[in-house]
């Protein structure tokens, strides 16, 4: 291990980390509210770049081909969606989602399709397809605490949430769901406690 590597920036929220075929994306909040990524190229970090519009928490981030995508709870307290072509920097413009969320959103991606994964007002779990246009909101059983860690492998969303119990408030929860046939697992609690949000991640593409 070659220790920590202290990087140019700062930010009020978690940071956003994804794997690529040919390296690493990192997005953030910054202390203006703007959204900022960068690219680890597998030898150094490349220069901050930004793209318009403002979040007020971590904004979630995918990457289907030469595309980004990002996702966030906005200023007005809405989500929204938008990409970024890397390769030609053009960039969607904004699109509001309905609904709204007191959490993050979190994206994934099968290759082809984007899956957004958000906790909603009343704190279920809440999960669409984007494959050029949104699908309906498919809504699983229980609740959330907190942002949803989410990740597509093997066919399957894998998800894990916090919860509160009458045994604890940070309880951890596992399942999956088969986005083509919508047929979800069920939860099965993996950890008695958990301080702070639970994160997926899976093998490099």
């Amino acid at each position: 291990m070659i220790g920590w590597i202290k990087i140019s920036g700062s930010t009020p929220s978690a940071p956003m980390l994804i794997t690529v075929t040919d390296g690493l994306y990192l997005s953030v909040r910054g202390y203006d509210n703007h959204i900022y990524y960068r690219k680890y190229n597998g030898v150094s970090w490349e220069t901050w770049e930004t793209i318009p519009g403002r979040a007020i928490d971590t904004p979630a981030l995918t990457m289907v081909g030469d595309n980004l995508y990002f996702a966030v709870n906005g200023q007005t307290g809405y989500l929204y969606f938008s990409s970024l072509d890397v390769g030609t920097s053009t960039f969607s413009g904004w699109s509001t989602l309905p609904g709204t969320s007191p959490s993050s959103p979190a994206l994934t991606n099968d290759g082809t399709d984007v899956y957004l994964s958000v906790r909603g007002s009343n704190s279920g779990v809440y999960i669409n397809s984007y494959d050029g246009s949104w699908g309906s909101w498919v809504s699983l059983p229980d609740n959330t605490i907190d942002v949803i860690g989410s990740t597509y492998y093997d066919g399957n969303i894998h998800l894990v949430v916090r919860r509160s119990s009458l045994y604890s408030d940070y309880e951890v929860y596992y399942g999956t769901i088969d986005p083509t046939l919508s047929v979800f697992s069920g939860w099965d609690l993996i950890s008695s406690s958990a301080l702070n949000t639970p994160v997926l991640v899976s093998p490099k593409p």
